[in-house]
């Protein structure tokens, strides 16, 4: 296990770690201990934030699942090994306001990450919209997301159970 997925992990199960000053780089930046304390705390707020979203779904839902618990778990990875750092934990709310996840999938896996658009595999940017319909409220299934577009177009963000 990386030393990141450690401290990670620790973030979850130690919150107190979280408030420790963290120390300053000369050019003012955040150092290495203060980026994995901030991973720690987005992880520990997207791990809450899951687990409010599933305990809030009645009874599993009636509502499709579109991806599998698995493929939301490898996008909340992704998330945080490469949005957190511009998007903090903010990112679902934005999420929400795509009016169909083939807008939100053409619009991260083209344009991000920023200073490298489009270089993540695709499986990964399916992971992320996996994880952002995980965090709004969409149910895990036994099926993984896919690409096509068809499928995409028929999930609506903002019809997830998380208001």
């Amino acid at each position: 296990m990386k030393a990141s997925e450690t401290q990670r992990e620790e973030a979850v199960k130690n919150p107190s770690a979280w408030h420790r000053p963290a120390p300053r780089t000369g050019s003012g930046g955040r150092s290495g201990a203060t980026s994995g304390r901030l991973a720690m705390l987005v992880a520990a707020c997207f791990a809450a934030l899951s687990a409010t979203t599933a305990a809030a779904a009645p009874g599993g839902s009636a509502a499709t699942a579109w991806f599998t618990e698995a493929q939301a778990d490898q996008g909340q990875r992704t998330f945080i090994a490469n949005c957190v750092a511009c998007h903090g934990t903010s990112m679902y709310s934005i999420f929400r306001r795509y009016t169909t996840a083939e807008r939100y999938f053409n619009f991260i896996s083209g344009s991000m990450p920023k200073h490298l658009p489009g270089s993540l595999p695709e499986p990964e940017y399916l992971g992320i919209v996996a994880f952002m319909l995980r965090t709004t409220g969409f149910p895990a299934g036994e099926t993984a997301l896919t690409s096509e577009r068809v499928l995409l177009r028929q999930i609506h963000p903002a019809d997830g159970l998380a208001k």
